[in-house]
């Protein structure tokens, strides 16, 4: 009838609002769908993918040495200072520059597993735990720092050479129980690495090539196991422990190969 209405009510009204809590309120309760043994379980897989530009590291002497002789680059070159006879290591005159500069491009990528697990046991806290890296890439570029030229690439993924030492798949794994005293048992496990050049051209069994290092020109996987004991007093913690409880000898790598403890390679125990 053409007639209007009008709300007694505005359409935006602010509101003054009270947030004390009800009397009869009470805590809020979760329940999980979780097994009770799965409660103290922790699992995780990461994945990486890292690239570094410009990355700060040494070349290494190696390396150094490498691309000289196979590039003549004169900036390789000139790191090169022979002593008498040509020595590189007979005296303080003989020794190559290896400083850290902008050596090029460095790619890392893999997965790194892990795992806990607690229970009680014997009237105390028993455990597991597990953490393992598996490398897909280990990759290095090296460029000339001052015309960004590419002097040198390789992978070292599961090589070993002498720039490379890196086992594809490695891990730790410990067991223990922690009551009046705590007793743990540790798992060091070091994954097998083919003996082939930065290219992965296989080196052990050619003709000429060093094949005393490795049979079937590869090192086989290391084990190693650690026991250790401990007791805790008032606000201190003595630990008791061994390593290489069963005296496993380090894998013997040769006087060209990175070695660590004359020819024992780095990362193994002496």
């Amino acid at each position: 009838d053409g007639s209007r209405v009008h709300s007694t009510h505005p359409t935006h009204c602010p509101l003054r609002r009270s947030l004390l809590l009800e009397p009869t309120m009470t805590l809020e309760t979760i329940k999980s769908s979780l097994p009770e043994y799965a409660k103290d379980l922790r699992l995780n897989l990461d994945y990486y993918d890292i690239k570094l530009t410009e990355a700060i590291d040494t070349i290494g002497a190696v390396n150094t040495l490498d691309i000289c002789a196979t590039t003549g680059d004169p900036t390789a070159c000139a790191k090169v200072h022979r002593g008498p006879g040509g020595s590189l290591y007979r005296s303080t005159s003989g020794y190559v520059v290896d400083t850290n500069q902008n050596v090029g491009t460095k790619r890392y990528r893999g997965f790194d597993l892990g795992g806990a697990y607690n229970w009680k046991m014997w009237g105390g806290n028993a455990y597991a735990s597990f953490n393992g890296a598996y490398y897909l890439k280990r990759f290095t570029q090296i460029s000339d720092p001052g015309s960004h030229k590419v002097l040198d690439s390789y992978d070292c993924a599961g090589k070993l050479n002498q720039s490379c030492s890196d086992p594809k798949w490695r891990h730790i794994a410990n067991i223990g129980w922690n009551g009046p005293v705590g007793v743990n048992l540790r798992w060091r496990y070091f994954g097998e690495l083919k003996y082939e050049d930065k290219k992965g051209v296989a080196l052990a069994g050619t003709k000429g090539s060093d094949v005393i290092i490795s049979p079937k020109g590869k090192l086989p996987a290391f084990n190693y196991f650690d026991v250790s004991v401990s007791y805790n007093w008032r606000a201190m913690e003595f630990v008791v422990g061994v390593n290489n409880i069963l005296d496993k000898e380090p894998p013997m790598v040769g006087g060209t190969l990175p070695p660590s403890n004359a020819n024992m390679l780095a990362g193994y125990d002496p």
